[in-house]
């Protein structure tokens, strides 16, 4: 199973993954519709094949950073979710956070 297909499972019918925002680097990005309350999020999460002790701190570490943020334009944390294993097919699920921005443009900029 693919990372986005393990993603969507992880994240069941709270939110329906539209596409992938960004990727490489530490982290992928997709851009993702919160069902429950109708709005377009981004999910970050970090590929299972760099969950490592240093990778994930580092993530952890992103995430509190992020979430002390105050700007209107700076993504708004909604929801965390730390490494776990998982059943079924999925082997492991990654660390992830689930953001919004008031403006919502997830256009992808280079």
């Amino acid at each position: 199973m693919d990372v986005r297909s393990r993603l969507q499972t992880a994240l069941g019918s709270s939110y329906v993954l539209e596409r992938e925002l960004t990727g490489g680097g530490m982290s992928r990005v997709f851009v993702a519709h919160d069902t429950s309350l109708r709005r377009r999020v981004v999910v970050k999460m970090l590929p299972p094949e760099l969950i490592a002790g240093v990778n994930v701190e580092r993530f952890k570490r992103e995430i509190l950073v992020v979430a002390q943020l105050q700007h209107p334009h700076k993504p708004r944390i909604t929801e965390v979710a730390p490494p776990r294993a998982a059943t079924g097919a999925n082997r492991e699920v990654a660390p992830r956070w689930v953001a919004t921005t008031a403006g919502g443009d997830y256009s992808c900029r280079a």
